[in-house]
């Protein structure tokens, strides 16, 4: 009985010590919760704190499977000019030792844990991670591959942030997608580090946590004695907000880039431009979305020419609409010297030219057509599409030429380009049978 009553006190004055402790350091520590990390990767040198083995048991997390390593290379790579310092906690494929990784990342003073695992609800798991939160550790996980609109655990916890991926321009949104879902991270075709010292390129919403976490942490090291809540309200003020459509649901989500973050805080300009957006088959004007800090004027040149000027704060910039070819430069002035951005672009909204006339041939008089555009996809003949149109020996520059014989019935002619124009044209000749080649 009081070996009991000894061995209860004990514990009690465990549970109070790590419930009252204050586990925080110097650094800014970033545990990963995942396969472990091949320590000796040159990017990660003098980066690595002694980690817990929970699958071998010991204090000797090596990668075996190269997931943890590639985790841990993007949140790096992101820090290399931070003192952020990587506590590796290998528990990959093991949902049981969650629990008790979590708490060693508690108490071992991590800021931010990365969570690019999923796995079942375990209540256990739920209360420690409300602990830890608690504690000031900030909570980030991947919210899946499945593409849906879900998310799983632990990403599905409400004290964790869950991260969506897309790519480095945002014109795509990979992953779960569901309630609860902020922020859009890098998480496609990502360079990070690999086993055995080299490098290699993947994808997955694990890239994408690792991404976000990277950030905060960058934000943490520059401010430690900011709240969890403090971190998150800085980090929204400037990341960038994307709309996307999935299922006919209107998403908006936040995207990092930290690229801004660190330009913010060396008070340095910065210029995202996105992709073009233009559906040529509307009458929709070319235009960028853009995102800046600290440029006070953005300056659009077309083909050589000067074209307009926006303001720095704008958030969408209007590019030439006319028809042709157009190599256009962005730029803006970054107080020391001027920094270009470059995209090349056509347009065309000219449909087809069908021209006709009639051939006679001794007895026989035939339909000549000739169908003419720069960017000519296809053309259609009563519906069906001759096949020798596709051959170089039948057609001169942007010229289509070709001959029917016929009768008396009507001959539809479609002519469409690669851009969406078309025409459509009817003649009446003699009866249409088999087209041939213009001789």
């Amino acid at each position: 009985m009081k070996a009991f009553l000894a061995l209860f006190l004990v514990l009690q004055s465990l549970i109070a010590f790590i419930i009252l402790y204050d586990f925080d350091t110097e650094d800014t520590i970033v545990a990963i919760l995942d396969s472990g990390i091949y320590k000796s990767h040159p990017l990660f040198e003098d980066r690595i704190l002694k980690g817990y083995d929970l699958v071998n048991w010991d204090f000797a997390p090596d990668d075996e499977l190269g997931h943890g390593t590639q985790v841990a290379g993007i949140i790096m790579d992101l820090n290399s000019d931070s003192n952020i310092k990587l506590l590796p906690i290998k528990k990959l494929g093991y949902p049981a030792n969650t629990p008790l990784s979590i708490l060693l990342a508690i108490v071992s003073g991590a800021d931010v844990v990365n969570m690019s695992f999923h796995q079942p609800y375990n209540p256990i798991t739920e209360q420690l991670l409300r602990f830890g939160t608690h504690k000031g550790v900030l909570f980030i996980a991947s919210s899946g591959n499945e593409g849906k609109d879900m998310l799983t655990y632990p990403a599905k916890y409400d004290t964790v942030i869950p991260v969506a991926a897309t790519d480095y321009g945002n014109s795509v949104l990979s992953g779960n997608y569901g309630e609860g879902v902020t922020y859009i991270s890098p998480g496609i075709d990502v360079l990070s580090a690999g086993l055995g010292g080299n490098f290699t390129t993947v994808s997955g919403t694990s890239m994408a946590s690792a991404y976000a976490t990277g950030v905060f942490a960058y934000v943490k090291d520059l401010h430690p004695e900011a709240t969890n809540e403090e971190l998150i309200q800085y980090v929204n003020q400037y990341a960038r907000s994307i709309v996307y459509t999935k299922s006919d649901k209107r998403i908006e989500l936040k995207t990092l880039d930290i690229q801004k973050f660190k330009a913010i805080a060396s008070e340095q300009s910065y210029l995202w431009m996105s992709a073009l957006e233009w559906k040529q088959h509307n009458s929709s004007t070319p235009s960028i979305k853009i995102d800046s800090f600290n440029v006070e004027k953005v300056y659009i040149h077309d083909n050589g020419s000067f074209y307009k000027t926006y303001p720095g704060d704008t958030d969408s910039v209007m590019l030439p609409a006319k028809d042709g070819e157009h190599e256009v430069r962005i730029h803006f002035h970054n107080g020391e010297r001027w920094q270009d951005h470059h995209l090349s672009y056509e347009i065309d909204t000219t449909s087809p030219i069908i021209e006709t006339n009639n051939q006679i041939h001794a007895s026989t008089t035939n339909l000549h057509i000739r169908v003419t555009d720069p960017n000519l996809g296809y053309v259609l003949i009563n519906g069906e599409k001759p096949s020798y149109l596709t051959g170089a020996s039948f057609s001169t520059g942007n010229t289509r030429d070709f001959s029917l014989f016929s009768n008396t019935k009507p001959v539809v002619i479609e002519a469409y380009d690669t851009f969406g124009n078309s025409r459509i044209e009817v003649f009446y000749s003699p009866e249409m049978t088999t087209p041939h080649k213009q001789q």
